[in-house]
């Protein structure tokens, strides 16, 4: 149980209202459990995904409504919806790595057809036509200082289609192909190369499985990824206001992405010299050492 003074209490929820009047005097403290623990059911525990039908529906998940807050003080009254709830993916049973699907407040469930689960078990390296184990829990979270609470964990047997997604594939300000792509050799869905870019020339990217991907389009986080499948805005990638070659890491694990400046590279060996790294002209061949990036 969390000791938390009622005026912090009102600004991390942003949220409770007094039912009656205020307390007798400041300093007054209220105590929460936080949100119940949710229940989590589906409609399917083994699964197998085909390419033609995409839009068929694979996964309904559904839980409990938690949102419920005790509080020790019956003159306070926590609305209903205060939690947040997160969907968690694994690819093992002690979620050391997860892929996270937000849900709306008020929300208890999440429908996913062939092609949005495919894409996801892709994320979390489940190999074409081989079936795997997914496990899926729900994290509930009442405020930043409040620790999490989790759902029982739900074990998924899936088996997905295979998909190239060794290539992630650059689309301009207006998602049309630009012709360049960034390399992810694993297929573990981390795209990297050398990016000729623009002073504040603004992409995405697109994935074989036609996921794109930007910005997550919350304004100071440019390096947070958002994607296409989540229905939530998200933004064009950019890059800041000096063009060059940018060595260029777009890591969908993660949801981050991140871009080197590189001036100049040096070669030795067989060949000694220095490149100097130039933006990719706006008209014109793309220089060889820039397509396809590396």
């Amino acid at each position: 149980m969390l000791n938390l003074n009622r005026h912090n209490v009102i600004a991390s929820l942003a949220a409770l209202a007094l039912a009656t009047a205020a307390c007798d005097k400041d300093g007054d403290t209220l105590y929460t459990n936080g949100p119940d623990r949710a229940e989590l059911s589906s409609t399917s525990s083994d699964i197998v995904l085909d390419k033609d039908h995409l839009q068929a529906l694979a996964l309904t998940v559904y839980w409990n409504e938690n949102g419920e807050i005790s509080i020790s003080d019956p003159r306070v009254a926590a609305p209903a919806s205060a939690a947040s709830n997160t969907l968690q993916f694994s690819a093992s049973s002690d979620f050391s790595e997860v892929v996270e699907d937000n849900v709306e407040s008020g929300v208890y469930y999440r429908q996913y057809t062939c092609e949005a689960l495919n894409n996801l078990v892709g994320r979390l390296g489940l190999e074409g036509g081989v079936t795997g184990t997914v496990y899926l829990r729900v994290k509930t979270v009442l405020g930043a200082n409040i620790d999490a609470k989790y759902s029982d964990v739900m074990t998924l047997r899936i088996t997905p289609y295979f998909i190239d997604m060794s290539i992630g594939f650059i689309l301009d300000a207006s998602q049309n192909d630009s012709g360049r792509t960034l390399a992810s050799p694993a297929s573990d869905g981390v795209y990297s190369g050398f990016f000729g870019a623009a002073a504040w020339e603004n992409w995405w990217l697109r994935e074989g499985n036609n996921t794109i991907w930007g910005n997550d389009g919350v304004t100071g986080t440019p390096f947070v990824m958002g994607n296409s499948t989540t229905g939530l805005d998200i933004w064009n990638f950019w890059f800041p206001g000096m063009s060059g070659c940018y060595y260029t890491v777009v890591d969908t694990r993660s949801n981050e992405w991140s871009a080197l400046l590189i001036p100049e590279l040096k070669i030795g060996g067989d060949l000694d010299g220095d490149i100097h790294m130039t933006a990719r002209p706006t008209s014109g061949p793309t220089p060889s050492w820039l397509s396809p990036a590396l």
